[in-house]
């Protein structure tokens, strides 16, 4: 049933059937017309079906007439031609239609399923339309009209059609979930625009999208294309894709685009600026909005911003217009091509292979890197700026020997122009072991390692530094040495032109004299009498050291199971004792052989009980078992810089001891002790942390008592201890893989010791013994060497020493005794252990 308003007998019949009849559905075999200033209303359940042959209008509303229907369908049929279109809905001259719940169909060529021109309005809710036919367009807006769309969905499947057009100056077409698919192909190659997208905007017409989608499907058929200056496109939430090989997304001639959130992708391009009208293009995207796909410009100025949204894909620029870019907390991972100015402002930029930009800018945390899939490559830059120097570039390289170019395995930064700011460099590294990148000439020089940086304009040494000040590549450490104009190698030049009037910052081996300067910071001087080296991470003299460190204290914590005791014990005893000492160690390496000294200091605490105590006459035998705790400290004396290294040790040990009535004496003692080492840097922090290695320690001595005089004894000894350590290998935070192996030491000393006895028979003292010790020391060892990344580096020898002791037992009574005692070591000879130990402990008889 229809409600029109026509006139007043119009108005009455309607009223009169309405009366006389049930509402039904009807169907209207031909147009509907809605005259000027008139009015029509359709129901739910009309149905109109517009056949031809002729050029067919389903439903016409002329100038400011309005027309509403719900629930219904309009199918037209029938065919355009050159001159005129066939049309579902056409609304013009200020006229206004309303169409909710319902379909529309176009089935013939050159139809048009909604239009609307001269200022009308058109609101379409809960819409389905369908184009079938070739040269068809699904909803238009021209000449100031405004089309809004709420929850529409619009298939296209003709060739050379067009899903949504907007065109002229206030054309509008405003949607929200509005869905498009566009299925038909593209067969007319020749034309550029208004043929074959999802959505057409031109003339300066605005098309505002939210929550919606557009998807065109077959090659060469672009999901939206715009023209003309003032042409606008902003969608939010919305997914823009063009799925067709040759198809882009977005395809501007002109205009401006703002996308919030969504996603826009393209097979051919993601957004593409062509020529037609010569006025700039841009594009701004943000809210997370997601860009997938090639973005490009010809002759065109582009000025492409992301704001908070990623980017993947090429930015090229193949004709004369500029090509401007922005990312603002945004990403992107492609390469750039020809890219007048690029700046990067707290995003990221990962190029996909060699790249070429203008005038690159980094503003706060801006990042540029290359991608880990990339082949090596190079940023070809004509100025750069970071004013802030927080930006930084990450490179990737092979840290080896380098050398020529060709033997180079490294990203790169190339700068034809200045450079303004102090950048930093984080290198990556590509699998190189390392090496000493100066062993022929042992003074670096221009053509020495890996150039990373070349500056053709003005730049300075601090231009560009490495990230935490030195690279690790198995024990050596690389440093960034700059090479300015004039002692820069010419041979070794890769930006354009010729000489050596560029800077050159290249990764090199750092090398050292034994002072401690680097005669890298001194490229001027070739003259030098003194030896140099290549400078090792600052960690490794703490590997160097640590077994040497380990034994020496394995050393003391095997001294500190046999104290001295006045009188042998006849009962069982529980023991508690305490250890510490400090020694400073001096390698008898040559320097150039990584000659480490060190400092050391050891903390412990041992507790153990007789599991068996046996006497006969003057002979006493005893067997126990005990546990002990403690750490080592060592901090090597190096010029590689400053590092630590703490180990906290866990043992246990099994003891046994023999007195004859003859004098004699002998004791034997078994350890086996668990370490867990941590080692610290000045400028990395922990590197290596809950490193492991456990010891074994076996010792054996005995002496002769003799009493020449009464309360005097006079006693030759000599002992003998074995020790091996077993390292676990590891890697540290800078790659590094440590295998210290498993070293093993033997230590012979021989010596006497003094004591008396007195017994003053007191209340609190009943009995107290001084003694003084003198011993020669003599070590050997094997395995002492260790493998840093493959580099394997002596670790030094122990030596001879002497060491004298002087203490005191205090037995309080029958049942308790104290002691304490001091001893000072001195080493003979060119490299061991110099220092001072201490002990104390009680001894309770039970």
């Amino acid at each position: 049933m229809a409600v029109c308003s026509y006139g007043r007998s119009a108005l009455a019949l309607a009223l009169f059937g309405t009366l006389a009849v049930p509402a039904q559905g009807t169907d209207y075999p031909h147009s509907i017309l809605v005259d000027a200033g008139g009015a029509f209303s359709l129901d739910r359940g009309d149905r109109i079906t517009i056949a031809g042959p002729g050029v067919g209008r389903a439903v016409e509303v002329r100038k400011r007439g309005s027309f509403d229907a719900y629930g219904v369908d309009i199918v037209n049929r029938s065919s355009g031609n050159r001159t005129r279109h066939a049309y579902g809905l056409l609304a013009f001259g200020e006229a206004s239609a309303l169409v909710g719940d319902s379909r529309i169909v176009g089935s013939g060529a050159r139809s048009i399923g909604v239009h609307a021109q001269d200022v009308s309005r058109v609101t379409l809710q809960n819409v389905t339309l369908g184009m079938s036919a070739a040269d068809s367009i699904g909803i238009s807006s021209r000449s100031g009209s405004r089309v809004t769309t709420n929850n529409v969905t619009l298939r296209v499947d003709g060739e050379n059609s067009i899903g949504v057009i907007a065109a002229g100056t206030d054309s509008r077409i405003v949607g929200s979930e509005l869905s498009i698919v566009h299925a038909g192909k593209h067969s007319d190659v020749g034309a550029a625009f208004d043929v074959a997208e999802a959505m057409a905007i031109s003339g300066g017409a605005n098309v505002e999208l939210n929550k919606s989608s557009l998807l065109s499907e077959q090659p060469g058929v672009d999901a939206v294309s715009i023209q003309g200056v003032t042409s606008t496109f902003t969608a939010g939430d919305t997914r823009i894709v063009a799925q067709g090989d040759g198809a882009s997304a977005i395809a501007l001639a002109g205009g401006v685009v703002s996308i919030d959130g969504g996603e826009v992708r393209g097979a051919g391009h993601a957004i593409r600026a062509v020529k037609g009208s010569p006025g700039d293009v841009a594009v701004k995207v943000s809210g997370g909005a997601t860009i997938t796909g090639r973005i490009e410009n010809a002759d065109q100025l582009l000025t492409f911003s992301a704001q908070n949204s990623s980017v993947h894909g090429d930015i090229v620029s193949t004709g004369s217009g500029p090509l401007r870019i922005r990312l603002d907390n945004a990403s992107w991972r492609g390469r750039g091509e020809r890219v007048t100015e690029l700046v990067v402002a707290d995003g990221s930029w990962k190029a996909m292979g060699d790249s070429s930009v203008q005038h690159l800018t980094l503003l706060g945390r801006g990042q540029i890197a290359f991608d880990e899939n990339a082949l090596p490559g190079s940023f070809h830059v004509g100025t750069f700026v970071n004013p802030g120097g927080e930006g930084g570039i990450t490179l990737r390289s092979r840290l080896d020997a380098g050398g020529p170019p060709n033997s180079q395995s490294t990203d790169r930064l190339l700068v034809a122009g200045d450079v303004i700011g102090s950048t930093r460099l984080d290198i990556v590294n590509t699998g190189g072991a390392g090496a000493d990148t100066s062993p022929l000439t042992r003074e670096p020089q221009a053509g020495d390692g890996i150039s990373v940086v070349q500056v053709g304009g003005s730049a300075h040494a601090d231009s560009f530094h490495l990230a935490g000040g030195y690279l690790a590549a198995g024990p050596w450490q690389y440093s960034l040495v700059a090479y300015a104009p004039g002692s820069s190698d010419a041979g070794q030049r890769l930006l354009d032109g010729e000489g050596n009037d560029h800077w050159d910052y290249r990764l090199q081996s750092n090398r050292t004299d034994a002072s401690g300067k680097r005669v890298n910071d001194d490229v001027a001087t070739r003259e030098r009498a003194a030896p140099t080296r290549a400078r090792l991470v600052p960690q490794a003299p703490a590997y160097l050291v640590l077994a040497n460190a380990l034994f020496g204290y394995g050393r003391a914590s095997m001294d500190a199971w046999h104290p001295l005791e006045p009188a042998a014990a006849r009962d069982p005893a529980w023991r508690v004792r305490t250890f510490g000492g400090n020694a400073i160690y001096r390698s008898d390496l040559p320097f150039q052989r990584y000659a480490v000294d060190y400092t050391r200091s050891d903390r412990g605490l041992q507790v153990a009980g007789d599991l068996l105590a046996w006497s006969s006459g003057a002979t006493t035998m005893r067997a126990g078992l005990g546990l002990s705790t403690g750490s080592m400290r060592v901090a090597p004396r190096a010029i590689d810089g400053v590092s630590r290294a703490k180990a906290d040790a866990r043992g246990v040990a099994a003891t046994y001891v023999l007195n004859t009535g003859g004098g004699w004496h002998a004791n034997v003692s078994y350890g086996y002790t668990h370490y867990r080492i941590d080692v610290n840097t000045l400028l990395h922090g922990e590197v290596l942390g809950r490193f492991r290695a456990n010891a074994h320690e076996a010792s054996v001595g005995g002496g002769f008592r003799w009493d020449p005089v009464e309360r005097f004894t006079l006693e030759p000894v000599a002992s003998l201890l074995w020790q091996r350590l077993r390292f676990v290998s590891a890697t540290d935070r800078d790659g590094l893989l440590v295998r210290p192996g498993a070293p093993a030491r033997l230590t012979f000393r021989g010596g006497a010791r003094a004591s008396m006895r007195f017994e003053p028979r007191g209340d609190v003292i009943t009995a107290w013994s001084p003694y003084m010790d003198t011993r020669y020391v003599v070590t050997r060892g094997s395995g002492e060497s260790i493998d840093v990344s493959g580099v394997r580096l002596a670790t030094g020898k122990a030596g001879r020493a002497a060491e004298l002791a002087a203490g005191a037992a205090l037995q309080f009574r029958h049942d308790l005794t104290a002691y304490i005692d001091v001893t000072a070591r001195t080493r003979l000879g060119r490299g061991g252990e110099s220092g001072t130990g201490a002990r104390a402990g009680v001894i309770y008889q039970f």
